[in-house]
């Protein structure tokens, strides 16, 4: 008897220490399992932040550079309009046809995407949000196709017509910032000619096309500043 009962002693202390070991073992890796997705926790936030300033960078950008491309379709649309009557204001269509030259290029920051992909968790992402993101940096790569196209036709067409035929107008054009270098100038300013306007019909499809380029790009801009927007709320609510 007295040997029974030291076997049962010893299957209760046995069995005491093996829940023992196996209840420490289970709490091991739920602890482990916590401390990890902690750190994804933290990461996402991390890769969001960053991503978010890199977004809120581009909005600034792009409602910079929407002033220029705005100010460019009134411009080339003005001309139009006079081409279309056969009169000019001659100072006005000296400075418009000589903004017109001018390239603009946007940037977008993707800093933040690249550390994203590099590190290989995009899996930290809920699918909305990943697929948000796709189409946020699509559309900004096709505005930046777009923007090739229409600082090509700047760089091969519009500029080197425009220096064979009105160099002389360059300095009141405010070509390049020019016109801050001649703000004290005394002398006369030369402008084209309303007759030499009205004439010059090769001019006037230059012109077409610029606007045309121009208005397609203000609708990628109008797009992707309202993609951004609806992208930063998301992030926002997946950063709660």
């Amino acid at each position: 008897m007295k040997i029974f009962k030291h076997l049962k002693s010893d299957w209760f202390r046995y069995g005491f220490e093996t829940l023992a070991v196996v209840v420490g073992i289970l709490v091991a890796f739920a602890l482990e399992n916590w401390n990890e997705e902690r750190k994804s926790a933290d990461q996402t936030i991390i890769f969001l932040s960053n991503i978010s300033s890199n977004i809120t960078e581009d909005i600034e950008e792009l409602q910079a550079l929407m002033v220029h491309l705005d100010t460019s379709i009134y411009r080339a649309e003005s001309l139009i309009t006079s081409f279309k009557q056969g009169t000019f204001n001659e100072l006005d269509a000296t400075v418009f046809i000589g903004w017109l030259n001018v390239e603009k290029s946007f940037h977008v920051n993707r800093s933040g995407i690249d550390a994203l992909i590099n590190s290989g968790r995009l899996d930290l992402l809920s699918p909305d949000l990943t697929y948000t993101l796709q189409q946020y940096y699509a559309l900004c790569d096709k505005l930046v196709e777009r923007e090739d196209i229409s600082n090509g036709f700047i760089r091969n067409k519009y500029e080197p017509y425009y220096f064979d035929n009105y160099m002389e107008a360059t300095r009141l054009g405010d070509v390049y910032g020019i016109l801050d270098k001649y703000e004290d100038d005394p002398r006369e300013q030369y402008l084209i000619k309303e007759q030499t306007l009205v004439d010059d019909h090769r001019l006037e499809i230059l012109i077409l096309i610029r606007l045309v380029h121009s208005e397609s790009e203000q609708e990628l801009y109008h797009r992707i500043i309202k993609k951004a927007e609806d992208l930063r709320a998301l992030i926002h609510q997946s950063k709660e």
